[in-house]
């Protein structure tokens, strides 16, 4: 029997959630690193090199945007479950829900 859920789908939620952490760790430290060089240079007008200051700008900026793009894992799970869930798959559900039911009063009733 195939799975309704590829299991490479769950990997790659899971895979996509570390990024997603990863870029906010390195978006934090990148601004912790501009906020470093850009005070020196704000108290004491010292030319520290620019280029370190561009660099961790680009970081942020870039892991920002990635921090932004990428959703979290609930989002994610509930894109692929969104995916699946059609009319079809509803209308099939209800019948067996409401004979599920049926066989629970049932029980539920032969018990006493």
């Amino acid at each position: 029997m195939e799975p309704i859920i590829s299991p490479w789908i769950i990997y790659f939620v899971q895979l996509l959630d570390n990024l997603h952490g990863v870029c906010m760790v390195l978006f934090v430290l990148s601004c912790i690193a501009s906020l470093v060089l850009v005070l020196p240079m704000i108290l004491e007008d010292e030319d520290l090199p620019k280029k370190y200051l561009k660099k961790a700008v680009i970081i942020a900026a870039v892991c920002g945007g990635m921090d932004i793009i990428i959703p979290n894992k609930e989002t994610m799970i509930t894109m692929i479950a969104a995916s699946y869930i059609t009319p079809d798959n509803i209308q099939m559900t209800q019948g067996n829900i409401v004979e599920f039911i049926k066989q629970i009063s049932e029980a539920v009733q032969n018990g006493k």
